[in-house]
């Protein structure tokens, strides 16, 4: 029985990864694939090839990120996009949707962007319980002034589902800053605390080590 047990559970360990990663793909991939409805009926790959191959999608998903950022990054396309964006903000209920959602997009994909740069170490729920959390910024406007502190805006992720948390605001001095990237603060924070982030100080030592 020790021994059907420890196949058992090596054999989860071999699969379940593979198995989620491919679920993880095929549901990005066919959803990106939706985009070619937007294509003519004869130009579908599928009328074309006459058989369904995945992936398509991804490729045409691309090529309009690829074009709209070409336009966009001359000067006729920000003009464009300015139009854009005051036409919207002239509609009531669209405009409170857009600003919000065009805001964290800026601040998340844009390159001067400070979202989830920095990884802290802070208390929560409550004090003397520690976790990993990510500076998103600084509270500001009424905020800022009813706070009259060092502030940041946190945000604590939730374990294993990093995309659900709680946005918090701390004291700066509160927040021990780590050395450690956003990525492997995710990986953290996924396997509920199994796969550890490496001692930045021994993994320098280790890269001065001479190879042989």
């Amino acid at each position: 029985m020790a021994a059907l047990r420890k196949w058992l559970l090596t054999g989860l360990l071999v699969i379940v990864p593979g198995v989620i990663t491919a679920w993880v793909l095929n549901w990005i991939v066919g959803m990106l694939d939706q985009t070619l409805l937007i294509l003519p009926g004869a130009w579908q790959p599928d009328k074309l090839l006459g058989v369904h191959v995945p992936g398509f999608g991804v490729v045409l998903t691309l090529l309009i990120l690829l074009l709209v950022g070409a336009i966009a990054s001359n000067f006729a396309g920000r003009k464009l996009v300015q139009w854009g964006d005051a036409l919207v903000h002239r509609i009531p209920v669209v405009r409170s949707i857009y600003s919000s959602v065009k805001q964290v997009s800026d601040t998340l994909f844009s390159e001067s962007g400070n979202a989830f740069r920095k990884t802290v170490l802070v208390q929560w729920p409550r004090d003397g319980v520690w976790t990993v959390a990510f500076v998103t910024g600084a509270p500001g406007g009424e905020v800022a002034a009813y706070l009259r502190d060092d502030f940041v805006s946190v945000y604590v992720p939730t374990t294993p589902n990093p995309t659900g948390g709680y946005f918090v605001m701390m004291r700066r001095s509160d927040c021990v800053e780590l050395d450690m990237s956003v990525d492997t603060a995710l990986k953290y924070i996924v396997s509920m605390g199994v796969v550890a982030p490496a001692d930045p100080l021994l993994a320098a030592l280790r890269s001065d080590e001479p190879s042989l």
